[in-house]
């Protein structure tokens, strides 16, 4: 069924934007240790994640296939029932509509299905609105999200960005903080939060981003999971004409 699904989404992304003339986001990142929400979703080994978006014209509409997969060595894992290999983990479904709200604020409504081909009984989906300020000096983000399946619960995120010229190259500095409302019965309450430090170097028709992260993890609510240091490198393709 996963297979079917995948294959049906592919074949979506392609004929949507052949049909409305879109333009196509590719993306690819290595990270050093797959962290989600303060958890670390992949033992410590790091991930290859890449991943596509299909804008459908002026609509605000997008949809979006996402993957991550082992780059590590194989590690046992109770989730799956077994040895994790060099395979993908997790694969997700997207749907986006986003639009703006007078000339400082943007927001998006999306869904997210997440599926794990290493368990497959793991799979689940949430609902997303986000908020982002435009023109400020610090620039908010907010997030609520709500997971109606496995998860049974909402997470809630307050993020704020601020870039500094460094040379000829901006600097961007961020800080995340999550408030997890009891999603997988875990105790609510704040989470765990996300320093970064990144840059946006842009070089012919890819922008390359390396960013540096550090997470703290309440550890009243999570006593099993520890404070993680972890990089990635992400290349995006710039807006492409399909």
């Amino acid at each position: 069924m996963k297979g079917k699904l995948l294959y049906f989404f592919i074949f979506f992304l392609i004929m949507a934007g052949t049909a409305y003339a879109s333009l196509l986001d590719l993306n690819i990142a290595y990270c050093s240790k797959y962290i989600w929400r303060g958890y670390d979703l992949n033992a410590g080994q790091p991930a290859v994640q890449p991943g596509a978006t299909v804008y459908l014209g002026n609509t605000g509409l997008s949809l979006g296939l996402w993957a991550s997969c082992n780059a590590g060595d194989p590690y046992a894992s109770t989730t799956a029932g077994g040895i994790v290999n060099r395979e993908v983990t997790e694969i997700d479904y997207t749907a986006t509509y986003a639009s703006f709200i007078g000339d400082d604020w943007n927001y998006s409504v999306y869904y997210s299905y997440y599926t794990y081909p290493v368990a497959p009984e793991g799979r689940t989906g949430e609902l997303f609105l986000s908020l982002t300020g435009n023109n400020l000096p610090l620039t908010p983000t907010m997030i609520a999200s709500y997971d109606h399946d496995k998860g049974k619960g909402a997470y809630l995120s307050l993020s704020g960005k601020r870039s500094f010229p460094a040379g000829s190259l901006p600097v961007d500095v961020s800080l995340a903080v999550g408030y997890d409302c009891g999603q997988f019965g875990v105790k609510a309450g704040p989470s765990d939060a996300t320093a970064t430090v990144s840059s946006v170097i842009s070089t012919g028709n890819m922008n390359l981003t390396p960013s540096f992260n550090y997470t703290i993890v309440n550890h009243e609510s999570r006593p099993l999971d520890g404070n993680l240091f972890w990089f990635a490198l992400a290349a995006a393709s710039k807006n492409t004409n399909m």
